[in-house]
């Protein structure tokens, strides 16, 4: 059955070029992750610890549930 698929060699382009699209979104993540302050990186950290109690009127979607 695959002996007549015929492979061209622009095929071999699209996963390289969705591997490194992918290492450089990787790459660019992992360097600003790097380079966030001390301050930031401990309220990224405490996010999912926050706990919904009222307090955060500001947010959009509060108001969907």
């Amino acid at each position: 059955m695959f002996k007549r698929l015929i492979l061209e060699d622009w095929h071999m382009l699209i996963p390289v070029v969705a591997f490194l699209l992918t290492f450089a979104v990787f790459l660019v993540l992992s360097v600003k992750a790097l380079l966030m302050g001390k301050k930031q990186s401990e309220h990224m950290a405490s996010l999912p610890l926050l706990k919904d109690d009222g307090l955060q009127r500001n947010n959009k979607y509060s108001d969907l549930k």
